[in-house]
């Protein structure tokens, strides 16, 4: 029969290799690199105007003209990246999982609409083409946002009447890394995007769809037309 100090001297051994065993589990891993997750990566889109869309200039004469939109194509190289943080020497990346082109597609339709344009689904005697080629802000000491949108737009016979690329660009002030100022940031943009876009003759001209403009236009980063 084992001794009452063998059967201790045992237990405590047993107790000792759970022990370990549990701090081996537990720090598996813990030399190993981990990849880094900035917080405001994977963040929903959202529309956070605080210029309203109101505010665009109704065109005069606007409603006459049948617009179609096609579906927006985009042709950026990452069609997630949102903006990024260059405040600390690791910059922090804004990310989405969202489809970026089918949100800016909604909110320029809806924008084009409420400058006074009648948008219709199909039978448009102006067909639009977007494509969407920057949709991002860089934050330093302030909110710098960058919108840019190639437009084509071809007569219903599908010939060329007009093509460019219109810009918007909104600087603004807040809490830094807010997810609220990257999304305040991004709309006001594309409202200044499109803003620039139905400010523009030839594009006007062009939705007539009756003869074609032949006229190609660009902009600056503040989104003016240097046609």
């Amino acid at each position: 029969m084992k001794s009452a100090r063998t059967v201790n001297v045992q237990k405590l051994k047993n107790c000792t290799f759970v022990a370990i065993a549990f701090l081996v589990v537990a720090c598996a891993g813990c030399g190993s690199t981990r990849p880094h997750r900035d917080s405001l990566e994977g963040i929903p889109l959202v529309w956070m105007p605080t210029n309203q869309p109101g505010s665009l200039d109704v065109i005069e004469g606007a409603a006459t003209a049948k617009v179609q939109i096609e579906p927006m194509t985009d042709n950026r190289q990452n069609p997630g990246l949102l903006g990024v943080n260059l405040e600390r020497q690791m910059p922090r990346k804004v990310t989405t999982p969202d489809d970026v082109a089918a949100f800016v597609a909604d909110k320029f339709r809806m924008l084009i609409t409420q400058s006074g344009f009648q948008v219709v689904p199909n039978g448009g005697t102006a067909i639009v083409k977007p494509d969407l080629r920057s949709f991002y802000v860089n934050e330093t000491t302030i909110y710098r946002g960058e919108v840019r949108i190639a437009v084509v737009v071809t007569g219903a016979s599908g010939e060329v009447l007009w093509q460019g690329v219109t810009a918007g660009s909104i600087g603004r002030f807040g809490g830094s890394y807010s997810s609220k100022n990257y999304y305040k940031t991004l709309s006001d943009s594309l409202i200044d995007a499109v803003d620039n876009l139905v400010k523009n003759p030839g594009f006007r001209k062009s939705l007539s769809g009756r003869a074609p403009v032949l006229e190609t236009a660009t902009c600056n980063r503040e989104g003016a037309f240097a046609c």
